[in-house]
């Protein structure tokens, strides 16, 4: 009792459930406690008789620090979930996505996205499979919090890269520098993040029109990290997959709404 009173954590409700009355209708006790090192035990005791007369407390303990450290992790992924669903739903209803002005509505887009995936950079690009190029609409680096647009990568100084973009509807490298890609990006000049990137596509039916990417400087897995007061957890890469393929969904949409104005 001791040793578990100096490592539980809430030491009130844990003294409260050691001195539960022995006449107590409920012959069983279980709590669940969290440790100082991290851990979580279920502490169950029975209480034992002799005449009908009380006389002691059999006790169990169990490890279930997996089990609530999985149910932290889901709260927390819902929790990132919703906070990137709630992010996507005030940029489609900003008056400028509204009132079809396409510039200013894929700034704040590519600003949402870096801002929500905590990323160094996310662009728009454009591709124009004639002139066999692909040209940048918008460009929001997130450490100077300013835009860039114009730049043009031309399909043949990029035919790794451009293999990615048509073949895969979403896409992530976690390290640049392990990928053929790192050779076209040095040679061609890219003057992206390039240290790993995860794209998708701007679609209408079959036909892509684009992609919307998010880079940064370093390798990164692009996996939504789960933080509790303890650990860092990696979860699902799903998450931040869908929301991205969610952000492009709003590119297409908005170029649309200004096309059609």
């Amino acid at each position: 009792q001791m040793v578990a009173d100096r490592l539980v954590l809430d030491k009130e409700r844990f003294h409260d459930f050691l001195n539960v009355k022995d006449d107590s209708q409920d012959q069983n006790q279980v709590e669940e406690f969290e440790l100082s090192d991290g851990r979580f035990l279920e502490f169950h005791f029975i209480r034992t008789y002799m005449d009908d007369q009380p006389v002691g407390r059999l006790w169990f303990l169990r490890d279930i620090s997996e089990r609530k450290h999985m149910e932290m992790s889901l709260k927390e992924s819902e929790k990132r979930l919703r906070h990137l669903n709630d992010s996507l739903t005030e940029v489609a209803f900003n008056p400028d996505l509204l009132d079809g002005v396409l510039e200013t509505s894929m700034q704040t887009i590519t600003r949402t996205v870096c801002e929500v995936l905590d990323a160094e950079m996310s662009s728009i690009w454009f591709i124009d499979f004639q002139k066999r190029e692909m040209v940048c609409q918008t460009l929001y680096r997130h450490s100077k919090g300013g835009f860039d647009t114009g730049q043009t990568m031309r399909m043949d100084n990029y035919p790794a890269y451009f293999d990615l973009i048509t073949r895969k509807r979403v896409f992530s490298v976690h390290d640049t520098k392990a990928h053929p890609i790192a050779d076209e990006f040095r040679k061609g000049k890219y003057s992206g993040s390039a240290g790993s990137l995860v794209h998708t596509h701007i679609r209408v039916g079959d036909e892509i029109l684009g992609i919307l990417s998010v880079e940064e400087h370093n390798p990164r897995v692009w996996k939504v990290e789960i933080v509790s007061p303890r650990r860092s957890r990696p979860c699902d890469s799903r998450p931040t997959r869908a929301f991205i393929s969610r952000a492009a969904l709003l590119v297409k949409v908005t170029a649309a709404t200004c096309r059609a104005g």
